[in-house]
């Protein structure tokens, strides 16, 4: 008998594509749409503290002076708003394999249960232990933190077909822009407001609550174990993803040494370095340059701050369906599109961020760029953001956990980095060296995405037993028995 090729080569076949268009709404979106409360939830209860702080330690900040506020010289406030990370790094790679041996779901709704209850914590913390009791309940919200994102990309390989797999990757991991933009807004205002700075934790902590309740209700691990899905929708999630080896696969120990000796998958996780580290040199460093430099008042102008952000959350559709569209139509094999989304998403920034250096005295103009840039950074989000659901569906929760542990490993290195290049930071000579190291990040990042990268399944992503090669006959025969039993509903 015949074999399948893996599935950036295999169409599906004509009745997969009828099956196909009675499913266009489905169980699968709501699963995306929770997926979604989740990512933007869990990166405003990240962001919130950057705000709050303020009122927490100026006392003209707050709206209410019955609350105390701190002398937390400049240094000890950096530790408060890092300690977030320390429990987050420290989780990465244990939540994803938690996640993908016992479900995704009950991890995925604790952590934002856990996140909620730490966060409305907070203010008790800070007024009877002072900043170490703070980095204590952060950390702690950063070991809940750590099971987000794995869980997801857990659940987007059980739940996103692969010819939809581009739309909801964007849709679920670009929330995370759209949290920022909406809470940190909401944040000052609460922080102004007669609740005062507890209020903030209080409001965002109970939104983590409910996030997480409405998880575990309507969440489920995978198609088959969720009660109200049609059979012609979860035939149709498990015909495209090889859902027929599910309950053999789910028994599968963790590939390792597979693993850790993929190229495709090393060339994604540099990739995802490089982005990381101009992610981050963009949320923290630019917004100084554009003050120190650009004299740009950046809390007179917040909508012109938020733009960016909402550019890169809009664009992200745009490029999720874009791709999509070419892989339904097979315009370009998977891999080539992959290729080409990341590179529009890595070294249009890179080459936009250059332009800013050498802008000194027109902040709109360099606003105009920063938003160009993010909003081509979206490319990022059906590049190699989704490439880890692309190679490895059964795995990809631990294969993304180990990509963004080095990730984030490497970008903590970005404010040093800036902190040493420049003394002055009223020198546009100085920050150009800064855009100069950006832009060599994003390059080389992606260089090797474009030279080692692949979107095809990896075969360690099966088990010895079931091996992603399918015989021919036994699909079809199984496709033959799906339609006569849909046909008599």
């Amino acid at each position: 008998m015949g074999l399948v090729k893996p599935p950036e080569e295999t169409p599906l076949l004509p009745d997969a594509r009828r099956r196909r268009k009675r499913a266009k709404w489905g169980v699968r979106h709501v699963q995306a749409l929770l997926l979604f409360l989740c990512t933007s939830t869990a990166y405003s209860l990240r962001v919130n503290l950057s705000v709050a702080i303020v009122a927490m330690v100026n006392q003209t900040a707050s709206g209410n002076k019955d609350f105390p506020v701190f002398d937390w010289k400049k240094k000890t406030q950096s530790v408060v708003l890092s300690s977030f990370f320390w429990g987050y790094l420290v989780m990465q790679i244990p939540a994803s394999q938690l996640a993908q041996r016992f479900g995704a779901r009950f991890f995925l709704a604790g952590a934002m249960v856990g996140t909620g209850l730490f966060t409305m914590l907070l203010p008790v913390a800070a007024i009877f232990g002072d900043w170490p009791a703070v980095a204590v309940t952060r950390a702690a919200s950063g070991l809940c933190q750590g099971f987000v994102f794995p869980a997801c990309y857990v659940l987007l390989g059980k739940w996103a077909p692969p010819l939809e797999r581009g739309r909801f990757t964007a849709f679920v991991i670009g929330a995370q822009l759209l949290g920022p933009v909406v809470m940190l807004p909401v944040t000052g205002v609460l922080s102004s407001s007669a609740g005062g700075w507890p209020s903030v934790f209080y409001a965002s902590g109970a939104l983590g609550l409910l996030v997480g309740v409405l998880v575990f209700i309507f969440v489920a691990d995978s198609p088959a174990e969720h009660k109200h899905i049609s059979e012609v929708e979860r035939d149709y999630i498990q015909r495209s993803i090889g859902g027929s080896m599910r309950n053999q696969l789910k028994r599968t120990r963790t590939p390792w040494l597979s693993i850790i000796t993929c190229v495709p998958l090393w060339a994604t996780m540099i990739s995802h370095a490089g982005q990381s580290w101009g992610f981050l040199t963009f949320i923290t460093e630019v917004p100084t340059y554009m003050s120190s430099v650009l004299k740009f008042d950046i809390k007179k102008n917040g909508l012109l701050s938020a733009l960016p952000y909402l550019t890169t959350w809009f664009a992200s559709f745009a490029f999720s369906w874009l791709s999509d569209f070419i892989t339904e139509r097979k315009m370009l094999t998977l891999t080539a599109s992959r290729k080409i989304f990341n590179t529009i998403g890595m070294w249009g920034p890179g080459l936009t961020m250059l332009g800013v250096g050498y802008i000194s005295d027109s902040p709109p103009l360099a606003v105009t760029l920063l938003t160009v840039a993010l909003g081509l950074k979206a490319g990022c989000y059906v590049g190699f953001q989704v490439n880890y659901v692309d190679l490895a569906p059964q795995f990809s929760g631990t294969s993304f956990s180990l990509g963004n542990f080095l990730a984030n490993s490497c970008s903590t290195l970005a404010p040093i980095a800036v902190g040493l290049i420049v003394t002055d930071q009223t020198s546009i000579e100085q920050w150009r060296y800064v855009f100069f190291v950006t832009c060599a990040m994003f390059f080389l990042g992606n260089l090797v995405f474009i030279c080692f990268g692949s979107a095809e399944v990896q075969p360690w992503n099966g088990s010895r037993k079931a091996s992603m090669y399918l015989s021919k006959d036994s699909i079809a025969s199984q496709d033959l028995e799906r339609l006569r039993a849909a046909a008599a509903t």
